[in-house]
């Protein structure tokens, strides 16, 4: 299967799915926010004020992209 690049004219995240693996594509900038996304939500500092974020509502999705969770589960 040839491989489709990701476009992201409308986000700077693509999340795809394929032969049992995750992959994720990103503009410098979509990787630099999910790295803070993430960072925030690790140390209880999150946009949302939660434990857990929807990336499709921070609009850094491509439309071709599979929605993202992610949460922090503390002990």
């Amino acid at each position: 299967m040839e491989f489709s690049a990701p476009d992201f004219c409308n986000g700077s995240l693509e999340f795809r799915y394929d032969g049992g693996e995750v992959m994720i594509y990103g503009t410098s900038d979509g990787l630099k926010r999910l790295a803070r996304l993430c960072s925030e939500l690790s140390n209880g500092r999150s946009e949302a004020d939660t434990d857990h974020i929807h990336l499709e509502d921070y609009e850094l999705l491509t439309a071709r992209s599979l929605r993202g969770t992610i949460a922090v589960f503390r002990k």
